[in-house]
């Protein structure tokens, strides 16, 4: 399957993802009709089964100049919006896992593994 986020292609193998383009879901825009100023993560993906991955896309391509005090060392601000983007989504996976007549099986293991956190990684990526 693939999506296509701030300019950039992502391709998942649907043998072992499952993944949906959590800002878009209906789910959370639900959620965000009721709850105003709700924040969501761009993907959400199920991978083996077993594992839950969040993943914020941000590309500074051709902004480089306006974003760069969000990533100086120290700048809160960047950290603060991911921050708030994995809360909100954290609690729309569960009241999903608990609420939704859509993907009931997606979400109920999505909210089950999101129980689980045993880690957060950041991948960074550049591409010169």
């Amino acid at each position: 399957m693939e999506f296509a986020e701030s300019g950039l292609k992502f391709t998942f193998a649907e043998t072992h993802w499952q993944v949906i383009q959590f800002d878009k879901n209906i789910n959370y825009e639900k959620l965000a009709d009721v709850v105003q100023e709700t924040k969501a993560i761009d993907f959400l993906g199920v991978y083996q089964l077993k594992k839950l991955v969040l993943f914020e896309i941000k590309s500074f391509r051709h902004h480089r100049i306006e974003n760069k005090p969000r990533l100086k060392a120290g700048a809160d601000e960047l950290t603060t919006e991911i921050a708030q983007k994995v809360r909100d989504s954290v609690a729309a996976i569960i009241g999903a896992g608990r609420n939704s007549t859509n993907d009931k099986d997606f979400w109920l293991n999505a909210s089950r593994l999101s129980r689980g956190w045993k880690k957060m990684v950041r991948i960074p990526t550049s591409r010169n």
